[in-house]
C-alpha cells in the first residue's frame, strides 16, 4: 500500500504515520511524504495510474495549500484521480 502524507510540519507528518501504522495490519506500507501541495501534485502526476492508494493532506501549508492541491488532483486527466480517496483536515496546534 502507498500513502502519500502531505504536511509542512515534521511532527504532523510524523504523528500521522505512526497512526496509520497502528490502526493497520499492512507491515507492508510505503509512504510517501510532501511538504506541500505543490510538491503534493507533482507527487501523484508523477506516480504510476493507481501507485498512490490513498492522500492524506493538511489544509495549510505555504505554497500551494491542501484545498488547492485536492482541486489539481481531482481535474488531472488521469482515471485514478477522481478514485484515488484523499483525506483533508488540519491540526489546529496551540501553545501551552
Amino acid at each position: 500500500m502507498n500513502i502519500l502524507l502531505v504536511d509542512d510540519s515534521d511532527f504532523s507528518l510524523s504523528l500521522t504515520k505512526e497512526l496509520i501504522i497502528q490502526a493497520t495490519d499492512d507491515s507492508d506500507i510505503c509512504f510517501l511524504l510532501a511538504k506541500d501541495g505543490d510538491e503534493a501534485v507533482h507527487i501523484f502526476r508523477d506516480s504510476k495510474m493507481g501507485e498512490i492508494d490513498v492522500i492524506f493532506m493538511d489544509v495549510v501549508m505555504p505554497e500551494k495549500n491542501g484545498v488547492t492541491a485536492l482541486h489539481e488532483i481531482r481535474t488531472m486527466d488521469r482515471p485514478d484521480s477522481l478514485t484515488v480517496p484523499i483525506v483533508i483536515a488540519s491540526i489546529r496546534q496551540t501553545k501551552s
